[in-house]
């Protein structure tokens, strides 16, 4: 008969004397399990970077790849809030200005720059910067005196043909400049929510822009708005900006260079919001009301542009003027000393 043999566990006693003689892990090992987790994390972070900086913006550009004309894509905030408007832009009918555009947004000239106007149902954005003292007192001041900000894009201006528009000390003349019209027969009061600019002769026009929206005032044909249901029309708002003592006033002309994307909702409703914003009572710097909440600029992107950043290769020694003037003629700037930025400031 064969004898049965049975497993038999140790007592506890001796298990945990078993455990007991265990080797602790050495320092080493330690160091070495702490650097592969901090490898392991910094790799994580590097992959989010390349995705974040490197395939979003591709996707992005992916995205408008398909779309006839450029596409700016504009993000604004107001307090907590923050909105994307998407502009078509006219890059056909309107070069010269949407060149203008798409050089202002290449080297960051919108960004921290707030609404600076919403006179007569246009909001006006581009070169004002705000601040506020502790008192809440707002100041608005131009980038072209942000010599920081100036003093960085010398290169993409002839200072040889133009030695007095700038000296060492002062660049502030660097974005006080008009441009030739762009021969376009649209009006800005064609179609609601048009991006414009400025055709009118003052320094600093080819810098800001406007957007004409009214939620309730439709313009027609013959130039005047009729609210729905009355039968009497409306004229349409003047985009002339009245001064503190109501005798000051300018006429800004300007003409669409964009439209909302795909006839974009959300652009719309941005503009909207910012119109139905209170305006300050007291005009800045004698002509323009801002709202009383800021309306920030945060970005400006351009995608689907062929002529994108051309005027930063070596063959325009001037940078985007040198572009520009060989693309359009040597006449497509002017006004360079005709007027001077304190008469519209």
């Amino acid at each position: 008969m064969k004898k049965k043999f049975e497993k038999s566990e140790p007592p506890s006693k001796e298990l945990k004397s078993l455990r007991g003689n265990d080797p602790a892990p050495t320092d080493s090992e330690t160091d070495k399990k702490s650097r592969r987790i901090t490898i392991a994390v910094i790799a994580a972070v590097a992959a989010i970077a390349i995705i974040v900086g490197i395939i979003v913006p591709v996707y992005m550009s992916f995205n408008y790849m398909f779309e006839g004309n450029p596409v700016a894509v504009i993000d604004i905030s107001i307090d907590d809030e923050t909105y994307t408007l998407k502009y078509e832009l006219y890059e056909d009918e309107c070069p010269k200005g949407v060149a203008n555009f798409c050089y202002l947004a290449s080297i960051d000239y919108f960004d921290g720059t707030v609404v600076y106007d919403t006179q007569n149902k246009r909001v006006r954005f581009g070169g004002y910067t705000k601040t506020v003292d502790e008192n809440g007192n707002a100041t608005y001041s131009h980038r072209a005196y942000d010599e920081e900000f100036t003093a960085a894009h010398t290169d993409d201006f002839n200072l040889v043909a133009y030695p007095d528009r700038v000296s060492e000390s002062d660049h502030s003349k660097l974005f006080r400049y008009a441009l030739q019209e762009d021969q376009t027969a649209r009006k800005e009061t064609d179609k609601l929510f048009t991006l414009n600019a400025y055709k009118h002769d003052c320094q600093v026009a080819a810098t800001n822009f406007q957007i004409f929206g009214d939620p309730t005032l439709v313009p027609s044909g013959n130039g005047n708005n009729s609210i729905p249901g009355d039968l009497d029309p409306v004229p349409a708002p003047k985009d002339t900006i009245t001064g503190t003592d109501g005798k000051r006033s300018r006429t800004f002309v300007s003409y669409p260079i964009g439209e909302p994307l795909n006839d974009d909702r959300e652009t719309k409703n941005a503009i909207n919001v910012i119109l139905d914003l209170t305006t300050a009572d007291d005009p800045v710097n004698d002509f323009f009301r801002p709202p009383v909440q800021t309306v920030t600029i945060d970005d400006v992107k351009i995608y689907n542009y062929g002529e994108y950043e051309k005027w930063t290769k070596s063959e325009y020694e001037h940078g985007f003027e040198s572009y520009m003037t060989s693309k359009f003629g040597t006449n497509v700037f002017y006004s360079w000393t005709r007027y001077t930025y304190a008469y519209y400031k």
